[in-house]
């Protein structure tokens, strides 16, 4: 028996998101929590709240209060993430899951065609993702345009994303 077999693997821990298809809904899916999840920190940073595990006090609970859906987006979110993980660690950790995930995938993802293709950081992908959360779920046009107040839009704009996200030079999407 040689010394490769003698000596034991370390069981490879699984990936969080080991379960999501390798295609493109697979990928629209990570995005679009992803993308969830920026917008649930944007809410948080409103907030001022200390940190992401329990976070069911203060302002944000107010938000689930009026929004009850992101409630249910937030608990979904926050069971695939690590138990005691920042809010501002988990902005890295999608980052990092997502492309890790994307790593594992040889075949087309037609998101990734479009970053890549145009130049896009993965917080640009999540601005496209914010603007078209309405179209997946029409409850977010009402916070949109709580958050935009006077304006009524019923999705966010490229200012929005940078002056609430902190984030910049996103206006060329």
């Amino acid at each position: 028996m040689s010394i490769f077999n003698k000596i034991k693997k370390k069981k490879k821990e699984p990936h969080v998101f080991e379960n999501v298809p390798h295609n493109g809904r697979g990928h629209f899916l990570l995005h679009f929590y992803a993308a969830i999840y920026r917008l649930l920190y944007h809410l948080y940073s409103l907030s001022n709240l200390s940190d992401l595990p329990g976070t069911e006090t203060g302002e944000l609970e107010e938000t689930f209060k009026t929004y009850p859906f992101l409630a249910g987006y937030f608990e979904e979110i926050r069971g695939h993430m690590p138990e005691e993980i920042t809010w501002e660690g988990a902005l890295r950790w999608w980052k990092e899951q997502v492309s890790t995930w994307e790593g594992q995938v040889d075949g087309h993802l037609p998101l990734r065609a479009v970053t890549r293709n145009s130049g896009l950081s993965f917080e640009s992908a999540d601005l496209l993702m914010l603007v078209g959360l309405v179209e997946e779920d029409s409850r977010f046009g009402t916070l949109f345009a709580h958050l935009q107040a006077p304006w009524d839009f019923a999705a966010p704009d490229s200012n929005w994303w940078d002056n609430s996200c902190g984030t910049t030079g996103t206006a060329g999407i």
